[in-house]
């Protein structure tokens, strides 16, 4: 049983472009029970525009898969409150 998550093009894209490239896609291999969840943790790429994104996630048990597309909201830059000073 695993999960595949894959993210929109254009974040993917963005993540390449930055130094400290890693990939947003990723397989997820789970170990089956009853009720099974997990929490992926990610950075969105700086250049993520004020948008909203959907990612699609793949879920596979035996022979049977389904497909979900949830969305996240990107409001804002993490920059937008840095101030840089020179003297």
């Amino acid at each position: 049983d695993y999960v595949e998550i894959e993210f929109p093009e254009e974040l993917n894209k963005l993540a390449e472009e930055s130094e400290e490239y890693s990939s947003l896609d990723t397989d997820k291999y789970l170990t089956p029970r009853k009720n099974d969840s997990f929490d992926y943790k990610f950075y969105v790429p700086i250049g993520a525009e004020h948008k909203i994104y959907s990612v699609k996630v793949t879920g596979h048990k035996n022979d049977k898969k389904k497909i979900v597309h949830p969305i996240m909201e990107v409001r804002e830059n993490i920059l937008n409150e840095v101030r840089t000073r020179i003297r």
